[in-house]
């Protein structure tokens, strides 16, 4: 039997989902993604969808033609006590504000926390301002327990995480190296203001973890390990062979997942962890807890530069958890050409999945599809149908169950995003 996390924040992979929240807008495409969850989540998960005024109609439409009446629920108006409702597979909740969302990326917005009483705590992101009415109907509704008082810590509100640059399982915390910077760079503005006591060397990593502590990621007495993940200006690519001053430099020029310069991307460097990395629950036969990481395959001669600028990035990632005590399984993820001409290519983020481990013999992944692209060629499909059943193969090597959310994912690639971005797990529990 595998540990369970003994702190606060919900595990990335362990427990069966129970509740799942995700956005509904417009489009065919997007559409097809909330249909396939639909079908293809387990009967035990309830999804939550949320949706504005405008959009409610076109959803309501999906759910009739997919699911029975006694099967869905509009939760918008209902004063119905959301503990009658737990049978019902998908539940509707909608707001005013929804316009302002400029994406359908759910999961950065919340961290999700649980305590003794299997209730579902939020903490926001303040860094999106529009999560607040989502939060204050989950609320109202019921749906969770409480939403995180910062106005105890208020000294640490100016520090928040993103929910997909954070990933979590036994153990340990796995958060953005950004995150990590960030805080770094916070911390010598604030000397002055800041009194912290610590035998550390590494004052940064102590400072988080209080931090983390004042906003209920993990209770007293539990020390989890927390592993920045990510490399600085100082990359040395000794895993990866050596690469040119040109590519060196385009690491911190250019925006990595698409191959074009913008300069707003540079702060973050390399986007968040869950585009690259999967926690699996798994361990070696030495008893090593298995993370896949991903390893770029271009499909065109032209971006080869690219894929080997970015392997370099990740083989460092790789060597760091590997000093950590991680095993390391290397998934192919392709650099697909784009076909409107605005950037360079796409990368198809196999590593930005869902996954539901609840013991060692209910295991099941979802994962996106990257099968549908009409601009690409013949060499190209058969290439990317290799590389999905490459991943496949990982996956059904390490006992999981698999299923295709057959979209087109390629759509969504422009925002560095894909499956997992779309969703949040508000619950998990150990056994059904």
């Amino acid at each position: 039997m595998q540990k369970q996390n003994d702190y606060s924040i919900m595990s990335s992979v362990s427990g069966a989902i129970k509740q799942m929240l995700m956005v509904f807008r417009n489009g065919d495409n997007y559409s097809k993604v909330v249909s396939e969850l639909i079908s293809k989540l387990p009967k035990h998960t309830q999804i939550f969808i949320w949706v504005n005024e405008n959009n409610k109609k076109e959803l309501r439409t999906l759910l009739k033609e997919m699911l029975p009446s006694n099967d869905w629920f509009d939760y918008t108006e209902s004063k119905t006590d959301i503990a009658k409702l737990k049978d019902r597979r998908c539940i509707i909740i909608s707001g005013r504000d929804i316009d302002n969302i400029n994406s359908i990326w759910i999961r950065d917005d919340f961290i999700i926390l649980k305590n003794s009483r299997s209730a579902i705590e939020l903490v926001e992101n303040q860094n999106h301002s529009y999560n607040k009415e989502i939060s204050e109907i989950l609320l109202s509704k019921k749906i969770v327990s409480s939403i995180q008082d910062k106005t105890k810590h208020k000294k640490d509100n100016w520090f928040f995480l993103d929910g997909g640059n954070i990933l979590s399982d036994e153990d340990f915390i796995l958060i953005g190296d950004n995150h990590y910077r960030e805080l770094k760079e916070k911390l010598e503005e604030l000397k002055p203001m800041v009194s912290f006591q610590t035998q550390s060397n590494d004052v940064t990593k102590e400072y988080l973890r209080k931090v983390l502590f004042a906003q209920g990621v993990f209770r007293k007495g539990t020390q989890p390990r927390i592993i920045p993940i990510g490399i600085d200006d100082t990359l040395k690519c000794s895993t990866a062979g050596d690469l040119s001053a040109t590519e060196k430099k385009g690491i911190f020029d250019k925006k990595l997942w698409t191959g074009i310069k913008d300069e707003k991307f540079i702060p973050e460097k390399f986007g968040h962890i869950d585009m690259f990395i999967s926690l699996t629950g798994e361990h070696d036969q030495k008893g090593k807890y298995i993370i896949l990481m991903a390893n770029v395959i271009e499909l065109k001669p032209r971006h080869k530069s690219d894929a080997k600028v970015l392997n370099c990035y990740l083989s460092e990632i790789a060597k760091n958890l590997k000093n950590h005590g991680f095993t390391i399984i290397r998934n192919p993820i392709p650099l697909i050409p784009d076909d409107n001409h605005v950037v360079n290519f796409h990368a198809g983020m196999y590593n930005n999945c869902i996954i539901e481990r609840i013991d060692n013999i209910n295991k099941t992944v979802w994962l996106p599809s990257y099968l549908n692209g009409s601009h690409l060629d013949e060499l190209d499909l058969q290439e990317l149908e290799r590389i999905y059943k490459c991943n496949e193969d990982i996956w059904r090597k390490l006992k999981f169950h698999i299923e295709t959310i057959d979209a087109n994912f390629y759509k969504f690639s422009e925002s560095r995003g894909a499956l997992r971005c779309m969703t949040l797990e508000l619950k998990r529990i150990h056994s059904l």
